[in-house]
């Protein structure tokens, strides 16, 4: 193998698959990412078995070949070199790469032992806008706790069909559900996708403005972007009916500043009780007032007061996990938001005060 390319792109394309390799040493191929010089470019590889990342380095490619090299130690080598032309040759397993002055060697393995990512064909094919996309999975995936003993909710569901992709995420405590109406296809499918690869998947949509592929077969499920693609396995199981757990309706509901109450939120934290991490909303949309207060014995308290741009309803009370909240907060992203209330015991919503794409279920702390 014979390869020539910028450093700049070997860095970028390593950088963007050494994440995908296994860091185990049960299976030290694993640790590996496999390089591939074809005609059509430098084909990187990494995977840990649930979660494959390939992507094409263009190039010039003067002698074809392949080689396994482990990922940490090619990619922080390369981190190194000047801005400037790399130059990777193989011989046998050894791999010398040359950028201006600089030089380095690194021994490689065999690739019989690599594993051979499947091609997903023949599935459910949808068109995704990456932004939108990337947008929806980082709107969700922090609410999802990646627990073995309950594999359908530690992983993102996705619910596809024609003009509209929905993604939700949960942990049982908390749900967010984000929803898009930049797709196309046909048919409808359900998924769930295990919340290493959706991870995977934003980072690939880093820095991209290209539609995304979608296809779905019955246990794999492949993201094509560019010149690059996410392979992943679906996790098996049935996703709780999460729409039942969704107030209808409610009897206060405010409009208040996203800025003014994640500052509330977090001054109110300094005070919240050691592992319940309570904080307490009153809610007077009479008085046009939104009360955040926290108190621990041994700390003091502290309350604060947020002016009620919109809404009504009657007056309420709510307490939940300060973290909980203030991670809904940011996701929302608008300047206002709608904070919507049943009563003390049921879930409360958080939503956007100016689009309908998304919605965050908090479960209350029961005092």
């Amino acid at each position: 193998m014979k390869f020539v390319c910028t450093k700049e792109n070997l860095f970028s394309s390593l950088a963007l698959t050494a994440r995908a390799a296994n860091k185990t040493t049960s299976l030290p191929i694993l640790s590996n990412i496999l390089l591939r010089a074809t005609k059509a470019g430098l084909e990187l590889t990494a995977t840990n078995l649930e979660v494959a990342v390939v992507t094409t380095l263009r190039g010039r490619v003067e002698k074809e070949g392949a080689v396994a090299v482990n990922a940490r130690l090619i990619t922080e080598a390369v981190s190194f070199f000047p801005n400037n032309q790399v130059e990777l040759d193989l011989e046998g397993t050894t791999l010398t790469l040359r950028c201006g002055k600089h030089r380095t060697i690194i021994r490689g393995v065999v690739t019989d032992d690599f594993p051979v990512i499947p091609e997903v064909v023949g599935g459910s094919e949808f068109i995704v806008s990456s932004l939108e996309l990337k947008r929806a999975l980082e709107r969700v995936e922090f609410a999802i706790n990646p627990d073995e003993n309950r594999p359908e909710i530690a992983g993102v569901y996705f619910s596809a069909q024609a003009n509209k992709l929905v993604v939700v995420g949960t942990d049982s405590y908390r749900l967010a559900e984000s929803t898009t109406s930049q797709v196309k296809g046909s048919g409808t499918k359900q998924f769930i996708v295990p919340l290493r690869a959706a991870q995977e998947v934003v980072r690939v949509l880093d820095n991209t403005d290209e539609e995304v592929k979608l296809v779905v077969t019955e246990n794999q499920v492949a993201w094509f972007v560019g010149d690059s693609k996410v392979v992943s396995r679906l996790v098996a199981g049935q996703y709780p009916d999460y729409q039942q757990i969704i107030p209808r309706e409610f009897s206060t509901n405010v409009v208040v500043g996203r800025e003014e109450f994640v500052r509330a939120v977090r001054a109110a934290s300094l005070f919240v009780r050691a592992g319940i991490n309570d904080v307490k909303l009153s809610l007077d949309p009479g008085q046009g007032l939104m009360k955040i207060s926290s108190a621990n014995s041994q700390l003091g308290e502290n309350m604060d007061e947020l002016e009620i741009k919109g809404g009504g309803g009657q007056p309420n009370e709510i307490v939940f996990n300060y973290q909980y909240l203030l991670d809904g907060l940011q996701a929302v992203g608008t300047n206002q938001v709608i904070l919507e209330v049943v009563n003390p015991n049921s879930p409360g919503v958080v939503r956007p005060d100016k689009e309908e794409g998304y919605l965050y279920i908090i479960m209350p702390i029961r005092q």
